[in-house]
């Protein structure tokens, strides 16, 4: 017996030693805490941190932000800095800091925690903005500024002396997803009073074919937040589809709060309210699944952009508000809601009565002139230049994009890229053509798009830069001024793209042919690298 039960306590002691290396080596793996930030956050995402400096900067995506001291830690002689932003910070409630410890307001967005002595495990601070009306909620929704920054700054400035609650934004805030872009958009937002939630658009994927850029200055893209009874949902439908995962997200809280109210914000409507039009989710399948998982679970509204126009529909007793007129170019005619807009919403939270409004903005006209440069010599070209200097270069194209759908088909006027480019020198074939737009989007062409070969020429056709569209001249096309391809059979497929791009351009930065008629453009610069 005696040996038995010593057998029997070796193999406790050996299972509880292999527990224990499963403990130390694998929970530190799967804890949701970053090495040298020792804190679970909730409510917001850690966007940035400096372990030398022990400083981390959260944003915040939520009116309730938790941080969880996730395992012992002793920094008696060292502090952590946690700023959090874009969360409001008047009449904040802040609940677990010790007595060394202190809260700080930077401004209406940001706060900073200074956290010092010993901190233990689960334990949980809690900074909350309780809301000031009980009654209602009242916020801004505006999608599709792709870079077209006025109307974005315009409408924040019309928030900060409206009183709303905060901000919704329906995605496609840059042109081309680019970091440059999204600190643009960042550095705008700044002024805001309000918290601005976001939600990822195609657009904003363009360049890095994923959210990892977005997330980087936004926090995750999909979340939730709870406001005055509502629980608001972003829902990432940036790449045309949503993800298994997004249903499971999306099933999840609809589960977890059967009851609440509920308000879905993402960039791609579930259906075009327009007749016989299909800018929507890419699987129709999908979109028929998604509206029968809305049926009784107290989903009230869901608010998306991407179709460049605005729009509600009331169907099944939920508002389906579409808010694209952030600055692109519209989509429809002012009377069938093609208008530069953003949208506000009041929502009676006793009666979930929602007061839907555009509220119209005028898009200022871009200006005429074209920058040409390289090096130390540069010149401006108005459209009277263009028209009394230069050969004229006609012809009838389209482009086909990523989805491979045909695009912008029609009849251009314009002048050849390379006549452009000689006005200041000419190209060598090591150099680039750099293409910028008004909104920020840029786009490089090598030596030989600009300059092709017979055998490229044959495929892509003149190059132009096209000031001409359909009878429409710049400024009343407003697309121009705007790089075109020629081709001889006037179709300028992905796979034209393709076979005149080389390793380091075109087709293989950006995967359409769309990606090289670059719209709005501003200025063209010869650079050494492309």
């Amino acid at each position: 017996m005696n040996q038995k039960f010593m057998l029997l306590y070796s193999v406790i002691a050996i299972f509880l030693v292999f527990s224990g290396l499963i403990i130390v080596f694998i929970l530190p793996q799967t804890s949701n805490s970053v090495p040298g930030f020792p804190f679970k956050i909730t409510g917001g995402t850690l966007i940035e941190i400096n372990r030398e400096n022990h400083t981390g900067i959260i944003w915040g995506q939520s009116f309730e932000i938790k941080i969880t001291q996730e395992f012992n830690t002793s920094i008696e002689k060292e502090h952590f800095s946690i700023h959090v932003l874009n969360f409001p910070t008047s009449g904040i409630l802040v609940m677990g800091l010790m007595e060394t410890e202190k809260v700080s307001i930077q401004g209406s967005l940001s706060c900073k925690l200074d956290l010092s002595g010993r901190i233990s495990r689960n334990r949980i601070i809690t900074i909350t903005k309780p809301p000031e009306d009980q009654a209602k909620i009242t916020f801004l929704a505006m999608g599709d500024t792709q870079g077209f920054t006025k109307l974005y700054s315009e409408m924040i400035q019309n928030s900060n002396t409206l009183g709303n609650n905060f901000i919704l934004h329906l995605g496609d805030m840059t042109a081309s997803g680019s970091v440059d872009s999204f600190e643009t958009f960042k550095n705008l937002s700044k002024v805001s009073e309000i918290p601005i939630f976001t939600t990822p658009g195609n657009h904003d994927i363009k360049l890095s074919n994923s959210t990892a850029y977005y997330e980087k200055f936004f926090g995750k893209s999909e979340y939730s937040f709870l406001y005055n009874g509502y629980l608001f949902i972003s829902l990432n439908s940036s790449s045309g589809f949503y993800s298994e995962n997004s249903f499971i997200f999306l099933s999840s809280l609809l589960e977890s709060f059967p009851t609440t109210p509920k308000v879905i914000f993402t960039h791609i409507p579930i259906f075009d309210p327009r007749l016989d039009k299909d800018h929507d989710l890419l699987n129709e399948t999908q979109s028929t699944k998604l509206l029968t998982l809305l049926n009784n679970t107290n989903v009230k509204a869901v608010i998306s952009g991407h179709i460049h126009y605005f729009n509600h529909t009331l169907m099944n007793g939920i508002h389906f508000i579409t808010s694209g007129g952030g600055g692109a170019y519209l989509y429809e005619a002012p009377e069938d809601g093609g208008l530069h807009h953003y949208t506000e919403v009041t929502i009676n939270v006793i009666t979930d009565e929602f007061t839907i409004n555009p509220v119209p903005l005028m898009k200022k006209t871009q200006p005429t002139d074209v920058f040409i440069s390289k090096e130390n010599i540069s010149r401006v070209i108005s459209i009277e230049d263009l028209l009394s200097e230069f050969t004229l270069t006609y012809g009838n194209s389209s482009f086909q994009n990523q989805y491979d759908n045909w695009r912008a088909n029609g009849s251009y006027i314009g002048i050849k890229i390379s006549d452009l480019v000689e006005t200041v020198g000419g190209m060598s074939e090591d150099q680039w053509l750099s293409v910028r737009a008004w909104d920020g989007l840029v786009s490089n062409y090598s030596y030989m798009v600009v300059y092709p070969n017979s055998s490229w020429y044959e495929i892509q056709g003149d190059m132009i830069l096209a000031f001409s569209y359909n009878d429409q001249i710049v400024p009343d096309y407003q697309d121009g001024y705007r790089v075109v391809f020629l081709p001889l059979d006037g179709s300028y497929s992905n796979e034209d793209c393709k076979n005149t791009s080389l390793p380091n351009e075109g087709w293989y930065i950006y995967p359409s042919a769309g990606f090289r008629w670059i719209k709005y453009v501003q200025s063209l610069t010869i650079v050494e690298e492309g």
